[in-house]
């Protein structure tokens, strides 16, 4: 998400799980956001669900996009990204939505420690050359 923002400004310091940061917001840089999406779904296979006709569809549907950023003042690490999106228009990948809000959150702690990860018991892939199934479409 931190590549995401542009024309950042700093809000000031707060404290952010006990620990001190700066907080930084900005815009959204569509292009970056774009193609952050295009490398993951190419990553994960589905490369031709985000080309380039539906990645210019995107940047021109976003309406709105803010992102926040908490780095800590002692670790210079991201404690925390926000990103606020809202696209408004036709994009051919989601065809039967003219309108999409998101937000992400993530807070980041316990940095260079080791954290088990298991995958979740019934697991189904997921298919993002057909993401308007996710959409019930």
């Amino acid at each position: 998400l931190a590549g995401w923002i542009s024309s950042p400004q700093v809000v000031g310091d707060e404290d952010l799980a006990g620990v001190p940061t700066v907080h930084i917001k900005g815009d959204v840089n569509a292009a970056a956001l774009t193609d952050d999406l295009s490398n993951a779904a190419k990553r994960l296979g589905a490369g031709d669900a985000l080309n380039s006709k539906t990645l210019a569809q995107a940047d021109k549907a976003l309406q709105r996009g803010t992102v926040d950023i908490w780095v800590g003042t002692q670790d210079g690490l991201i404690h925390g990204a926000d990103a606020d999106i809202a696209l408004k228009g036709k994009v051919d990948a989601v065809a039967q939505v003219s309108a999409l809000e998101f937000t992400i959150s993530t807070r980041f702690s316990d940095f260079g420690t080791t954290a088990p990860i298991a995958a979740p018991k019934g697991a189904k892939p997921l298919d993002l050359a057909n993401v308007t199934g996710l959409l019930g479409g």
